[in-house]
């Protein structure tokens, strides 16, 4: 899931990684920020993150990324979308795809599994580094995308309100009373 915050010159997107116990969001963190993988990865308890700043369309991007302790399965996932914000995009990692001998989900089957929820759907691999810069620059650019489109969404709205504001000003009908009133005579 992201999140996107503007400032002035950087934009920040906030990544949340949300999966099972021992799937591998630590190193594929540690593989995104620091191009490194380590085989004695400690489990995360409670909420770690780290920031790696990219440039995008012209742009320098904070990328948050948030590591958290492991959840149930995969469909925890859909649960914490439906919660989320209507516009939260969410990528599937099918991660340790170097382990073919021990695969416990297919590739068809997480692909159909995104496609029916509408989620994004990648296979990676922390260790060897397979589709990691991918997932996190299709990301960048899909959140990059929404927010673009949300602020023309947001202009064209306040243009539209406008127009109208105008309009009620043409059509602005003005009475003026074109006789005189009479005049009351007075008795003495």
């Amino acid at each position: 899931m992201a999140e996107v915050k503007e400032t002035e010159r950087r934009l920040a997107f906030k990544f949340v990684m949300i999966g099972s116990h021992a799937v591998g969001k630590t190193n594929i963190l540690l593989r995104f920020c620091d191009k490194n993988f380590n085989f004695n990865i400690k489990p995360t308890i409670g909420v770690d993150f780290k920031t790696k700043e990219v440039q995008f369309d012209g742009k320098f991007i904070s990328a948050q990324i948030w590591d958290t302790a492991g959840q149930e399965r995969f469909q925890k996932a859909l649960t914490q979308k439906e919660s989320a914000k209507e516009n939260a995009i969410v990528m599937i990692l099918g991660n340790k795809c170097d382990l073919e001998q021990t695969r416990q989900v297919s590739k068809e089957m997480g692909e159909n599994f995104a496609k029916e929820n509408n989620l994004l759907f990648l296979e990676t691999s922390a260790k060897d580094g397979t589709n990691i810069q991918n997932a996190f620059q299709t990301m960048i650019a899909e959140v990059h995308n929404a927010f673009i489109q949300q602020k023309e969404d947001l202009q064209q709205e306040k243009e539209q309100e406008q127009q109208k504001q105008k309009q009620k000003q043409k059509h602005k009908v003005i009475l003026k009373n074109s006789k005189k009133p009479k005049k009351k005579r007075r008795w003495c």
